[in-house]
């Protein structure tokens, strides 16, 4: 069985004065586990037994009370209680003493010695390095003096090239602060306070406030003399650029439609308007049919056979003459192209716009055949008359000689221009006009506005008549308000009346 090992006694010595010891004391008891391990093991101690940290603030007190005495040094020993199987958190305190010196000692100490004489010794001013200097004889005095001129010509009494230090020397680098991050130093432990916190550096100053530009300087005057030119030359500024234009002003919109006129009786309608002239009238180029005049249409075998209200499906053209009461000459009937009768076509009506009314394609101031031919030009508005300046000489008087149809936009001229020349000549005859016989078959109760019978006419075809008119009424619903009208040649007053 091994020998117990040593007891040493680990009450700390009284050379150490009480109220640093206290301080120690006071500082270890806010410190955390490892900081105590720390402090421990700076101190040269064993915390492996320490297994608690009340144990661990005891180490830590003997270790800041032994950093704290000179000369001391801690010893760690575990020893074992009267059973020998427990460990203890306790250590020993051992002064030492100081080993003998030897020659050897000595010898070896010497170098350490001079050189700490050597760092602690303060740097060499100017006039210490001019004394030092002199003590070498004549040389040294030479170049004692030549650094003391130096030292007069830079001029500072503190010598040196670097105010006071070694010539030649660097300064010394700036002594870095202890740092806080290491709070079991031996010097935290002494009767001093703790360094006062740093001060926050001040707050920056404010931004200065904006002020305004400074004037402008007062311009040069230019020269007053007839042959000098001013300086700096002045340049005119540009001129303003040109206003944009104005917009176009929108369209302005067309005028409200009259008021309807109150309703009338077919008859009395269509004897108004046969007394409007077409020729007071603008015939647009789509080719509807102005509300001036009666345009048309007499039964001629070009009608579809089972219904006759319509074109036959292969005629893209279809024949009409227009009547209006400015064509009378003396006592002639009014001119038709035979027939017993026939359908009045429908002019567009503005207040009635899902109906679109007949259009015509052409027209001619005589029988054509039924078809439009070439167009003619285009004539001048401004004169009723022929190229010649007169009336025109040759039939049929529309100035052309040659057989053209007119276009729509230009019936206005060209039914002025023949009338002037049947009044001239006395001579009265039917105009054929061409009507679109596709809008008719598509829309034929648009196209027909009444159905009408020539007085006089035979017996037998006047039946004909009358027997159409039944049909077409039934085919479209129609009452009272579409009579059977009756067409009087010799009537130019009132040519139509209900039957």
């Amino acid at each position: 069985m091994p020998a117990p090992r040593r007891a040493y006694a680990h009450a700390p010595t009284s050379d150490v004065a009480a109220p640093s010891r206290r301080a120690a004391e006071d500082r270890v008891s806010t410190y955390s586990s490892r900081e105590l391990r720390v402090l421990i093991a700076s101190a040269g101690l064993d915390a492996d037994g320490c297994g608690t940290k009340a144990e661990l603030r005891q180490r830590a007190r003997e270790a800041a009370a032994l950093l704290a005495k000179p000369g001391r040094v801690r010893r760690t020993r575990r020893h074992d209680d009267d059973s020998g199987d427990d460990e203890s958190c306790v250590g020993s305190e051992v002064p030492l003493k100081p080993p003998k010196r030897t020659k050897a000692t000595k010898a070896a100490a010497a170098p350490r010695r001079r050189r700490r004489d050597r760092d602690a010794e303060p740097p060499a001013s100017g006039p210490s390095l001019v004394r030092r200097l002199l003590a070498f004889g004549w040389l040294g005095f030479a170049v004692a003096a030549v650094v003391a001129l130096g030292w007069v010509v830079i001029g500072g009494s503190g010598g040196g090239v670097h105010g006071g230090d070694r010539l030649g020397a660097p300064p010394p680098p700036p002594r870095r602060a202890p740092s806080a991050a290491a709070p079991w130093r031996a010097d935290l432990f002494a009767d001093s306070p703790p360094p006062p916190p740093l001060a926050s550096p001040p707050p920056p100053p404010p931004p200065p406030a904006s002020e305004p530009p400074p004037p402008a300087p007062p311009p040069i005057l230019a020269a007053t003399c007839d042959t000098c030119s001013p300086w700096p030359p002045t340049s005119s500024p540009p001129p303003p650029p040109s206003p944009l234009p104005a917009p176009p002003s929108p369209p302005r919109p067309p005028p409200p439609l009259p008021p309807a006129p109150p309703p009338q009786r077919l008859a009395d309608r269509l004897n108004a308007r046969f007394k409007r002239s077409p020729t007071a009238v603008d015939w647009p180029a789509s080719g509807a049919l102005p509300a001036a005049g009666i345009l048309v249409h007499q039964l001629d075998g070009y009608e579809n056979h089972d219904t006759p209200w319509q074109p036959a499906v292969n005629k893209m053209d279809i024949s009409g003459s227009i009547i209006f009461a400015a064509q009378k000459i003396g006592g002639n009937p009014l001119a038709l192209f035979g027939g017993v009768g026939g359908y009045v076509m429908r002019p567009h009506d503005p207040w009635a716009p899902q109906r679109a009314g007949a259009a015509v394609r052409c027209g001619n101031g005589g029988d054509a055949g039924g078809s439009c031919h070439f167009f003619c030009e285009e004539p001048d508005a401004s004169k009723w008359v022929d190229a010649n300046g007169d009336v025109a000489r040759d039939w049929p008087g529309d100035g052309n000689n040659n057989g053209c149809s007119w276009r729509p936009a230009d019936f206005r001229v060209y039914l002025a221009r023949v009338t002037a020349y049947q009044q001239a000549t006395a001579r009265l005859y039917y105009n054929e006009i061409t009507i679109d016989a596709t809008s008719w078959r598509r829309d034929p109760e648009g196209a027909i506005e009444a159905i009408f019978i020539i007085k006089g006419a035979e017996r037998k075809k006047a039946n004909d008549i009358r027997d159409l008119h039944q049909r077409y009424k039934a085919r479209f619903g129609l009452g009272d308000d579409f009579p059977l009208l009756e067409l009087d040649l010799a009537k130019w007053g009132a040519p139509f009346r209900s039957l």
